[in-house]
């Protein structure tokens, strides 16, 4: 996995990923019943590393943080089913990791990051700014960011001043009074 390092610090780092592959599965409703049906792929961690996660009805999103991850995703979706479509080359990928991450991530996204309602392996929608991200819980202390490419730059740029800004402070209060 590349990565290059944004923000390094006891608490918190920050990664940006090269190689991560995203892609959706986009599924067709059954004709009769306006829904999509079951989708055949479960949500959540799967045991290659990969993640699987559902951001809305009919969709479900395949994020790898290596490139050779889902490989031959196409050919598992019969025409009929659905639409896979390639989503790597239109986002940015991070990875926001330590024992600071939950707590950091918060100050971005009013998302409740407790375990119990925001499990390892779970993904979702959301947005910072009006800018579309996937976030998805790696591990305990671990957070995969997928944004809009377009968006990546400037995402990129307020994770870093705000891990600035939140080392700052951790530092003022560690120290003596």
């Amino acid at each position: 996995m590349a990565e290059s390092a944004i923000h390094r610090s006891m608490a918190l780092r920050i990664e940006g990923l090269c190689e991560a592959r995203l892609v959706q599965i986009a599924f067709y409703a059954r004709s009769g019943s306006g829904s999509a049906g079951h989708l055949p792929i479960p949500a959540g961690l799967t045991a290659d590393g990969c993640f699987t996660f559902s951001p809305a009805p009919g969709r479900v999103m395949l994020y790898s943080p290596v490139s050779s991850g889902w490989s031959g995703t196409a050919d598992a979706v019969p025409p009929h089913f659905g639409c896979v479509t390639e989503l790597s080359h239109s986002r940015s990928a991070y990875v926001v990791s330590g024992s600071g991450a939950e707590r950091f991530l918060a100050s971005l996204f009013a998302i409740d990051f407790s375990t119990a309602s925001f499990p390892i392996g779970k993904g979702i929608a959301t947005v910072h700014h009006e800018a579309p991200v996937y976030l998805i819980r790696a591990a305990a202390d671990a957070f995969h960011c997928l944004v809009a490419r377009s968006f990546g730059r400037d995402f990129e740029t307020v994770m870093r001043n705000v891990a600035k800004g939140w080392d700052d402070a951790r530092a003022a209060d560690l120290q003596p009074r």
